[in-house]
């Protein structure tokens, strides 16, 4: 198992203390319950603030939450879908939960960085892959921009939906001129709607070094529901999947800094219900996202 390096001593001494009662845990239920009673217990203001914040997540996981969630979900999915057969767009649609180590992991990135866990805006995600392998990568482009605009309408307009402000782009991207060496169409100006340009993460008009292209945003709803919506075209989905550059695994640990698995946590030994790491079964979503909700 790789080692962990922490970005700093309070995240080393966190995990220190926690992967020992993860390793004890045997349902999803059971590892959240345990991880914020023993954050709780732990006297620093780091371990106080993500007890909380945990208990705010741990919360949308729950109940009637998740009874909206499903409801939301299949609204947009409805309304996106009928939209685009009217204008002949192939459309894919999936859905996940964030897994429970990728939401730790991304949870210690936010603590090393002195950045507000309340920002992490990503636990359930939406992805849209339009076009197919015979749409032409100018079309493809301007598809994503299409879909990605009639979202966010909805979701405002709606659902009520508020949308968030987006962050700059993560990490180093190509150039203009070097994207374009590359084979890939950018549009000499964004094609987001001009109100929602600060709302939405750009990484086709910003293609990062790996060749990752995508279009990322995330609206609050008036339950307090948090939504991460990606759209990809058919190919750019491809590359994301494939490429290990791009890959999302890979991607979360060159930036989270640290293994999605903490040196300690033998997943062999992990008898959490519906996870059997042995056999690559992850129903309960502790290392892979998954695709329905709640714990």
């Amino acid at each position: 198992m790789a080692k962990y390096k922490g970005k700093n001593a309070e995240v080393a001494r966190l995990l220190q203390t926690l992967v020992p009662v993860w390793q004890k845990c045997r349902s999803t239920r059971q590892l959240w319950r345990k991880t914020i009673k023993t954050l709780k217990g732990i006297r620093s203001f780091p371990a106080q603030v993500l007890a909380n914040q945990m208990i705010l997540v741990y919360r949308m996981l729950s109940g009637k939450n998740i009874v909206e969630l499903k409801r939301l979900f299949g609204e947009l999915r409805r309304h996106i879908i009928a939209y685009c057969r009217e204008w002949q767009i192939p459309v894919d649609v999936s859905w996940r939960q964030k897994s429970f180590l990728s939401m730790m992991m991304k949870f210690f990135l936010f603590i090393s960085k002195g950045k507000p866990l309340s920002t992490l805006n990503d636990v359930f995600g939406c992805r849209f892959v339009v076009g197919d392998e015979n749409t032409s990568e100018i079309d493809a482009v301007i598809w994503c921009y299409v879909v990605m605009n009639e979202i966010l309408g909805f979701c405002a307009y709606k659902l009520n939906a508020t949308l968030i402000l987006a962050e700059t782009p993560n990490g180093a991207t190509l150039s203009k001129e070097d994207a374009r060496k590359k084979g890939f169409y950018v549009p000499p100006s964004s094609l987001i709607l001009e109100g929602c340009r600060n709302n939405v993460k750009d990484y086709i008009r910003n293609v990062k070094v790996s060749g990752y292209r995508a279009l990322h945003a995330a609206v609050r709803f008036p339950s307090g529901l948090v939504i991460e919506f990606q759209i990809r075209s058919f190919q750019m989905h491809e590359f994301a999947e494939k490429d290990s550059m791009a890959n999302h695994d890979a991607y979360k640990e060159h930036r989270y800094g640290m293994p999605l698995v903490p040196e300690g946590l033998n997943l062999e030994e992990f008898h959490v219900r519906g996870f059997n790491y042995k056999k690559g079964i992850d129903k309960a979503g502790i290392l892979h996202s998954k695709g329905n909700f709640g714990i």
